[in-house]
């Protein structure tokens, strides 16, 4: 809905990946986060080892259970399908906690364990375009990869494990206030990258910043800083 107008996914378009524009304040005394508030939750250099292992705040993933739980459930609804309201179910996601202090947080993935629905999405056998489909990978890939199509892979899936079942794969992506760019060494030379949200992958255990080709396309692209369209993801408001 845009000003009670009903919108069908291939009329949203988006502005907001631009660094000079924010989400609308969500009211109250809340804010939407920044990338400077999700990058105090993990060490400032990934690729240092002792860093990285003496780090005080730490991640788990698993299923968070409603306050009226007073045992684990059983099945995969009542474990995964919490609804709002009151409810002994619960939800998957990742928990951030603090070693030293015990101070917590919760990042649920969504009861369907996808926290991301993908703009628009190409079968690739009739060609049909569908929109707002329903998953976490921003991958294009519809279907398990083909054990003897080399076209990607020298030895098919079996270069590739990780990869064979991306579409179906669990996590949540939260935008932040606004896209942030950073300065980073590629190809041998520093190149500006824009990230407009956080990455939570609930199987490989990633917890990291997205870079914005990922979740949202120019509409034009020899002018990539035009508005264009984006995938719908998760939100986090901080209390002021």
């Amino acid at each position: 809905m845009t000003d009670s107008k009903p919108l069908t996914w291939d009329e949203i378009t988006n502005e907001n990946l631009l660094t000079e524009t924010s989400f609308p304040k969500p009211g109250g005394n809340r804010r939407i986060a920044t990338m400077e508030d999700y990058s105090t939750l993990v060490p400032k250099d990934l690729t240092n080892a002792a860093e990285v292992e003496n780090w005080h705040i730490k991640t788990g993933y698993g299923i968070c259970y409603g306050d009226e739980a007073d045992k684990t459930a059983n099945t995969i609804d009542d474990a995964f399908g919490y609804k709002p309201g009151g409810s002994a179910t619960g939800m998957r996601g990742c928990f951030v906690y603090d070693t030293r202090t015990g101070g917590n947080i919760f990042f649920p993935i969504g009861s369907s364990g996808y926290g991301h629905r993908k703009h628009n999405l190409k079968h690739p056998t009739d060609g049909s375009t569908y929109y707002g489909v329903l998953r976490y990978s921003c991958n294009d890939r519809w279907g398990y990869f083909n054990n003897t199509d080399n076209g990607i892979y020298k030895y098919g899936v079996y270069d590739a494990p990780l990869f064979l079942d991306i579409f179906r794969s669990e996590g949540a992506i939260y935008w932040f206030d606004k896209s942030s760019p950073s300065v980073e060494e590629e190809n041998n030379k520093p190149q500006t990258f824009y990230y407009p949200a956080w990455d939570i992958n609930y199987l490989t255990f990633d917890f990291e910043k997205i870079r914005r080709d990922n979740i949202w396309k120019s509409i034009d692209d020899k002018d990539p800083q035009k508005s264009g369209y984006s995938d719908a993801c998760f939100i986090r408001c901080i209390q002021e």
